[in-house]
């Protein structure tokens, strides 16, 4: 009747709300290969396939059903942010153009979407490494380099070098794991040789030309050798990394702003970002 009326508490909640957040780490590396220009690959005998790393060695499963590791075999996507309109070459896994005509077609597993615009911003040197070592500072001939500490992921033992084109053998400390990051001030021409239980990130502001045997990381796990290309100041001036036979090799390469080409047949285990591929 509307007569003494009062609000009262609810001695139990009505309504209940809960929120699920899930995190995932983010990589540069979405995709096997992310292009923001030009692609003119794959060739008629390549393809690109996926394996999870936890599972030990990378070996060819993504025709087999049966196999335990099928589901990580099907994941090699490419990203390409031009209207390209085929890709030769057998892919594992979705590609995405921008304005491109991909069509459905046997070499092609996964997902096609033509409307997926991108880009990638210049790559800049990193600002937040500690000190650098104060040797070695150019290597001309064959260097071995034992880090004094173990270092970590985020605070890495950094070297400076204004040359690299001798051979570089990188050293764990003891059985520890090591991280160890490399900024060469100019083009990367070396052998690099990364042994086991050593982490390294090489940064490098000039072009890289290099043999696939050159890229020695001897536990073929791509994210322990990692190349970041830095873009060059000017838009204008071109940047290359050029990797030519022989030799299969296990790395991944950050160069937003470098044409990319792959001559021969090598095997490479990791991912690229790149702005053309051929």
């Amino acid at each position: 009747d509307g007569v003494a009326k009062a609000i009262v508490a609810v001695p139990n909640p009505q309504i209940t709300r809960r929120i699920e957040q899930i995190n995932a780490p983010v990589t540069p590396f979405e995709a096997a290969i992310k292009c923001t220009g030009s692609f003119y690959g794959l060739g008629s005998a390549a393809q690109i396939d996926s394996y999870n790393s936890k599972n030990g060695a990378y070996y060819f499963a993504a025709n087999n059903p049966a196999d335990p590791h099928f589901s990580d075999s099907r994941s090699g996507s490419v990203e390409i942010g031009t209207p390209i309109a085929t890709v030769n070459g057998m892919l594992y896994g979705n590609i995405s153009t921008n304005g491109g005509t991909v069509r459905p077609s046997p070499y092609i597993t996964g997902t096609i979407d033509n409307n997926v615009p991108f880009t990638c911003p210049p790559f800049v040197m990193p600002t937040n490494l500690p000190p650098p070592q104060p040797a070695p500072t150019s290597v001309t001939s064959t260097t071995t380099i034992t880090p004094p500490v173990a270092g970590t992921a985020v605070v890495p033992t950094y070297y400076v070098l204004s040359q690299l084109s001798g051979k570089l053998i990188i050293n764990a400390v003891g059985a520890a794991q090591t991280y160890v990051a490399i900024h060469v001030t100019n083009d990367m021409t070396a052998h690099i040789d990364v042994k086991p239980n050593v982490h390294v990130k090489i940064f490098f502001d000039g072009n890289m030309d290099v043999k696939g045997r050159d890229i020695e990381n001897e536990t073929n796990l791509a994210a322990n050798l990692q190349y970041y290309a830095i873009s060059p100041a000017s838009p204008g001036t071109t940047q290359f990394i050029h990797i030519d036979p022989p030799g299969d090799f296990a790395a991944t390469f950050y160069a937003p702003s470098a044409d990319v080409v792959l001559h021969g047949n090598p095997d490479l285990i990791g991912a690229m970002v790149c702005k053309t591929f051929y």
